[in-house]
């Protein structure tokens, strides 16, 4: 842990840690390190929590269910955790290494068991829902998170009407109208006819097998280029790190020998820790592994061919990891009209500006095998001439398409990878 100038007793770590003791040369070591079975869970907690797949509630049910507990005191036993105590950890930022004494954020020495973006992105999810005053209630169909109003945007949210006759009919109804949030007058669309709707929409999102192999080469060829631009920058956030580091040690030496104040303390330790946490995440960002960023490449590809099958085929369950992963939301109006926003990589996959500038990439080389003759990596399609005509140039009637000005990192594959569903 971070030193600071305290003669108390050490504070308590959170669960998911231990505090430890050992003996070092006849001198006691305190110290901290990661539960073996508690942090693992909370790692889990974090990870769960941040897919917006899971409310305080349910979250708090799922960890009791898989044996956390709080760890027992001198005169309290252990017990599984409320929903506040959840609540509470969730925005403990010491699992992502950072220690807060007496107001002021350190940079710890512990061992972090979530990444700054995980933890920023259930502090976000924890802020909207405090601010919108959601109630923390399990919504159990697979579309339920995914289908908005195509008219205002607010989510659809799950209703039951009965007929004259008593047979109950589900449907969607728009939040925004049913809690008067908004002026919407869309009018509620039955649940069966919107479960379909959005299994034609993956028929047009699909690529072909010759479409998926051109904007793989192109999308690789980009994340070459941007791995070997990172170099430069990766050195330079390095230097700044460093140049915090010895920074922060200076600050904490000359507050010791009392040459600063402790609020202007406070206040470099706050700004310090803070540029150090943003250098961290930025670094391991730049860090994707090449490998896996082409793995990664390829399930997206090999999901987006043929995925309505795939879709049709799959089970609710499933169906909900394919909605999640391909889209931000789903668009529905009562006009049983549907408009799907992508989600990436596949917005970026499957929108027409990356297929025209694969496509004219490969026209390009193939007009020049034409112009200068094949050279020694062209051999592959070098051996079938005909491939050559056939895509040699574009026909004056159609428009030139334009070559995308350049691919970011998050926007290929993030850096922690897809998760494709698993059928």
């Amino acid at each position: 842990m971070q030193k600071v100038k305290s003669g108390g007793t050490p504070m308590r770590a959170p669960t998911g840690y231990l505090n430890v003791r050992s003996t070092v040369n006849g001198r006691e070591v305190r110290g901290i390190e990661i539960d073996p079975v508690r942090g693992p869970l909370m790692q889990w907690a974090f990870e769960a929590y941040a897919s917006e797949q899971w409310t305080i509630r349910s979250l708090t049910d799922e960890l009791a269910a898989r044996g956390l507990t709080s760890v027992a005191g001198p005169s309290t036993p252990s017990a599984p955790l409320g929903t506040s105590n959840v609540q509470r950890l969730l925005r403990n930022p010491y699992y992502m290494g950072i220690i807060r004494y007496k107001g002021t954020l350190y940079e710890g020495r512990h061992e972090p068991l979530v990444t700054p973006e995980t933890w920023r992105r259930v502090q976000e999810i924890l802020g909207a829902h405090n601010i919108a005053g959601e109630k923390q209630r399990t919504h159990p169909h697979y579309l339920k998170g995914s289908v908005y109003c195509g008219s205002c945007g607010s989510r659809l949210v799950v209703s039951h009407a009965k007929n004259r006759h008593g047979t109950v009919y589900p449907y969607f109804i728009c939040v925004g109208r049913q809690q008067k949030r908004t002026t919407c007058l869309q009018q509620a669309v039955r649940i069966d006819q919107v479960e379909e709707l959005v299994t034609t929409a993956y028929a047009k999102i699909h690529l072909s097998a010759e479409q998926a192999d051109s904007v793989r080469d192109f999308i690789l060829d980009e994340i070459t280029s941007l791995r070997d631009k990172s170099r430069s920058e990766r050195s330079r956030l390095q230097w700044r790190m460093n140049a915090l580091t010895k920074e922060q040690q200076k600050l904490l030496d000359a507050h010791y020998a009392d040459a600063i104040p402790l609020d202007l303390l406070k206040k470099e330790q706050s700004r310090i820790t803070t540029e150090l946490v943003s250098a961290k995440a930025r670094l391991a960002h730049l860090a994707l592994d090449y490998a896996d960023a082409e793995a990664n490449l390829t399930h997206a590809l090999a999901l987006a061919r043929d995925c309505e099958t795939a879709y049709r085929e799959s089970s609710d369950k499933v169906r909900r990891q394919f909605n999640q992963v391909f889209f931000k939301r789903l668009l529905i109006d009562d006009n049983y009209e549907i408009n799907g926003e992508l989600e990436e990589p596949f917005g970026t996959l499957l929108g027409d500006e990356i297929r025209q500038a694969a496509d004219l990439r490969m026209e390009s080389e193939l007009q020049r095998i034409l112009d200068e003759g094949p050279r020694e990596d062209d051999a592959e399609v070098a051996a079938d001439p005909n491939l050559v005509l056939v895509r040699s140039l574009p026909q004056e009637s159609e428009p030139t398409p334009h070559l995308v000005g350049g691919l970011k990192e998050k926007t290929m594959v993030g850096a922690e990878g897809l998760e494709p569903p698993t059928c």
